[in-house]
């Protein structure tokens, strides 16, 4: 702080001065780094994104954390149990993407393709489950490339108490019509 530093702005100024703001001058210094690489063209280390999905009643969101720029992300679970998207960085760089999808959303057995071939698990990606989330961390020699993550399950259309009510109205409709059926004839049918 000024006030308290007889050398503030001064060649003798020093770290050590009683009430140097070790915090802020970390962050003044992130500003000038980004704001130096952002008008340099460079890209940050990584952008993270999140991509929300609702149905229903829920929503549902996937992160994505990457050096490379992520684009056309595209889920439907009426076109299947996958989400796909592009990933696009500089020829030749090494490029990554961390990819969190709730369980809820998509689930079982998984396999990832990069421009329709199969990955392998442990070479190309791994993959984790944090007990909410599964996650996938994809390397690849940058280009553009098109990722994509299969599950076996997708987000049930129907709620479970939605398909629990449906069943109980069903066999409620069929429980009536035959009671009907039985005092129009006096027969049990």
């Amino acid at each position: 702080m000024f006030y308290q530093n007889p050398y503030y702005h001064q060649p003798t100024d020093s770290m050590d001065a009683e009430g140097y703001n070790f915090t802020l001058g970390a962050k003044a210094a992130q500003v000038v780094a980004a704001t130096i690489a952002k008008l340099a063209g460079i890209r940050t280390l990584y952008e993270q994104l999140t991509f929300s999905f609702t149905f229903g009643e829920e929503t549902y969101h996937i992160t994505t954390s990457s050096n490379s720029s992520v684009t056309d992300f595209y889920f439907d679970p009426d076109d299947g149990t996958f989400i796909k998207f592009n990933v696009i960085g500089p020829n030749g760089t090494t490029g990554f993407c961390n990819v969190t999808i709730p369980e809820d959303l998509l689930r079982g057995e998984f396999s990832v393709y990069m421009d329709g071939f199969s990955l392998v698990e442990d070479e190309d990606y791994t993959q984790t489950y944090n007990g909410t989330n599964y996650i996938f961390y994809i390397t690849y020699t940058h280009t553009t490339h098109v990722i994509e993550i299969r599950g076996t399950d997708v987000i049930p259309e129907l709620a479970s108490w939605a398909i629990l009510s449906l069943l109980l109205l069903t066999t409620l409709v069929i429980v009536v019509n035959k009671k009907k059926l039985l005092n129009q004839t006096g027969k049990p049918q």
